[in-house]
């Protein structure tokens, strides 16, 4: 079976995860040469289909295909949720021997989210109609962007790493490094408010810049566990600029408006911006939430 006609063959299939799941993890061990479970290890102890499992948060289960020290495997059923097999796959990583990719796929779509202790994480995404094409597929972090440095890789390729060379997916900056870069862009953020400050003929005002920064690192660790939604908290992580009097009435937004002719409203200052608390609806209790305000244009 080439990869054509692989891909003919679950486009058009209808058929239950249940019943399909196996049958197509074969048929793509096939299409890229390696052995299945039964064959390979007939035992079980290194590779196998429904490997029984732990899960870290209660009870037991088993995840769809594992091959030790290389991935674990979920399978849903077409247009499913992937997001859900991989919250799911997680549970079980640990009690799997922490292999460094979890693969998802709902027999059209595939995800390949990478692991490795120390490493950020990065997600190979791609469907079937990629395992004909030549083009490399998409490679995103955790917060669903470019991932930088990696490797230029088609589908195929991808597919063909899991078994031969997981190495060649893992992610080129470990954790430590992208805490020093943040660090970095926390510092030079810190020190544009000063010059902010200073520009509108203001002293800085330190505690409330530093207050400033960590309301917006936690709005930033809000939206990366869910508390926040993703796209919607940029609305309310903007910071609610006033009039002198604290009247709460907003103000124009645009520069030009601040200092319009006639208007005697100004700009709102560096340090005035740490004190806003805008108002959102917490997405898992729908109730009013206070949330400290910080700036979407700092993500």
């Amino acid at each position: 079976m080439d990869a054509a006609e692989f891909a003919r063959k679950w486009i058009a299939s209808k058929r239950t995860e249940r019943a399909a799941s196996q049958d197509h993890f074969l048929n793509l061990c096939a299409l890229v040469g390696e052995a299945g479970p039964n064959e390979a290890d007939p035992t079980g102890d290194f590779y196998a289909f429904e490997k029984g499992a732990e899960r870290t948060s209660a009870g037991d289960g088993f995840a769809d295909v594992w091959l030790k020290d290389k991935f674990g495997w979920e399978y849903k059923g077409k247009r499913k949720d992937l997001r859900e097999a991989y919250k799911q796959l997680l549970d079980y990583h640990e009690a799997l021997g922490q292999p460094p990719l979890l693969v998802v796929c709902d027999l059209e779509r595939f995800e390949v989210h990478t692991k490795w202790t120390g490493f950020e994480s990065w997600t190979y995404e791609f469907d079937l109609t990629d395992l004909t094409s030549d083009v490399p597929v998409r490679v995103v972090t955790s917060r669903d962007a470019p991932a930088p440095g990696a490797p230029s890789l088609t589908a195929l390729e991808v597919l063909k790493a899991l078994w031969e060379e997981p190495e060649r997916l893992r992610p080129v900056r470990t954790t430590e490094q992208i805490t020093e870069e943040a660090a970095g862009l926390f510092g030079e953020v810190v020190e544009l408010l000063r010059e902010w400050a200073k520009a509108e003929g203001e002293e800085p005002d330190h505690s409330g810049i530093a207050r400033f920064v960590s309301r917006a690192v936690f709005c930033m660790f809000a939206t990366d566990i869910g508390l926040l939604p993703r796209a919607p908290s940029q609305t309310c992580s903007a910071p609610r600029r006033r009039t002198p009097d604290s009247s709460g009435k907003p103000l124009p937004t645009s520069s030009a408006r601040w200092r319009g002719a006639g208007s005697t409203a100004r700009r709102p200052s560096p340090t005035s911006m740490a004190t806003s608390s805008p108002t959102t609806t917490c997405p898992r209790t729908s109730r009013p939430k206070r949330y400290s305000s910080c700036r979407s244009s700092m993500r």
